[in-house]
């Protein structure tokens, strides 16, 4: 008897939780809500369900302040952004589908987000040049083919999502076909849904093409990873990498004339700022690239990059990077004053650029085989100078001696008679060039505006 009491006491106290409700999730919707109304979203609710074990709330979003939402935004990264942040900034209006346990015990939020108009500008435009496009695009929009499903871990922060397969074709009136569908998109993250602190983004396949009266091209990318992350306010990586990649052009007779294919992309950058100096970091690999065009077929294997650029004026670099961002959010160029000005401002105060990596190991052309391929090494060093904008307006050339150069280069010595035949290099650079088995090296200097291969100074 006792037991069943306790089983009975138990059972109602949980059948009871959910008329509780979930005052942790329901009020972390509210201060989210609160918040980004001050960064200048408007958002209405449209429809609320509360039912037994659940709750769903309907919103509709848009940009009611673009300077305050921008500017609210430039405290992350662009390459952050998902895309349904920058949908917003362009003017489309979304729909976001919150649902949550009535349970308090639970965290997690499911979210459905869409977008549901177009900008009144861009669908005026549509409007005026083709009612049957603006159609098809409502369609789209009605049935929600572009939407992405996301579930929120209100504690951790942690997110995990998907993005809806879309594969849609939309016709113009001139007869110009656009086609647009990718498939197997996923995410994971951490942080602020809109600008999360850390973004992985895995894309299965990605293909467009482009079919017009003046020609066409078709794109394909295979097996796409992304991964980006703030690791602290002042420390930012980055990384991309590509299975494969295809891209063809057409002229307007169908004939094929770029044929280009990339498999095994890999590129990482990453950026510091917790020191006294900015410093900058990029990777990069390609194992193998095709390209045919009216001239020839070309092939290459293990292009490889590595560059870093160490001392850069910290205040200036974050200052340009911020300029930067706000560009590409506001899509305004009023700003391109400033960017000279900070460009100026880095050079200035001087910097190292060092290549430790630049190559290429085969290089194949279909008529004559492989060649081979070369190796580029080099560091660039720039004095400090705090006149260069005077220099600069007198005589550029008087900022030359600002700058300090050493690289090595290699050829392969079949990928350099290569290049000969196709450009006469040799002609200019045969009193220069050392011989060391199969290859031809080149040691180059820049010093006190003197430039100097292997040893020799260049008249």
């Amino acid at each position: 008897m006792k037991k069943l009491v306790i089983f009975l006491v138990l059972f109602v106290g949980f059948a009871f939780l959910p008329f509780l409700g979930n005052k942790v999730i329901q009020d972390t919707i509210d201060q989210r809500l609160e918040q980004l109304h001050s960064d200048g979203l408007d958002i209405k609710l449209v429809k609320e369900e509360k039912r037994y074990l659940d709750t769903k709330l309907i919103y509709n979003i848009k940009v009611l302040d673009k300077k305050k939402f921008i500017d609210f935004l430039q405290q992350f990264s662009s390459k952050q952004l998902p895309p349904y942040t920058k949908n917003l900034i362009d003017g489309v209006e979304l729909g976001v589908v919150v649902k949550y346990p009535n349970i308090p015990l639970s965290d997690k939020i499911d979210l459905d987000i869409y977008p549901t108009k177009l900008p009144d500008e861009l669908r005026q435009k549509v409007a005026q040049n083709d009612e049957k496009l603006l159609k098809k695009i409502d369609t789209i929009i009605q049935e929600k083919k572009v939407l992405y499903h996301i579930n929120y871990a209100v504690t951790s922060g942690e997110f995990s999502g998907y993005m809806k397969d879309f594969d849609e074709t939309f016709e113009e009136f001139h007869g110009n076909k656009i086609a647009i569908a990718y498939s197997d998109i996923v995410a994971h993250g951490k942080g602020f849904l809109l600008a999360p602190e850390s973004l992985k983004v895995s894309v299965g396949k990605i293909n467009a093409s482009v079919d017009a009266k003046e020609g066409g091209f078709e794109l394909e990318l295979t097996k796409l990873f992304s991964s980006s992350n703030f690791e602290t306010d002042t420390t930012y990586i980055t990384s991309l990498n590509l299975m494969s990649g295809k891209l063809k052009a057409r002229d307007n007779k169908g004939k094929i004339i770029i044929n280009t294919t990339l498999n095994g992309l890999g590129v990482n950058f990453s950026s510091n700022t917790q020191n006294k100096d900015a410093e900058l970091f990029a990777k990069g690999v390609i194992e193998k690239f095709s390209f045919v065009n009216m001239q020839g077929d070309y092939k290459g294997e293990n292009l490889q990059y590595d560059i870093q650029v160490d001392g850069l004026d910290k205040k200036s670099y974050i200052k340009l990077k911020d300029i930067v961002e706000k560009i590409q959010f506001s899509q305004e160029e009023q700003q391109q004053g400033q960017i000279y000005e900070e460009i100026l401002s880095i050079l200035k105060n001087g910097f190292d650029l060092k290549i430790a990596k630049f190559s290429l190991q085969n290089f194949i052309d279909a008529k004559v085989g492989n060649v081979g391929g070369f190796d580029l090494n080099l560091l660039l060093h720039v004095n400090k100078d705090q006149n260069i904008l005077q220099k600069l307006q007198r005589n550029p050339k008087l900022i030359a001696k600002n700058f300090t150069l050493h690289s090595d280069l290699k050829f392969d010595k079949s990928f350099y008679n290569y290049l000969h035949s196709l450009y006469n290099i040799d002609q200019k650079l045969a009193p220069y060039k050392k011989e060391q088995m199969d290859q031809i090296l080149f040691d180059i200097d820049y010093i006190d505006q003197e430039l100097y291969i292997n040893k020799q100074k260049v008249q």
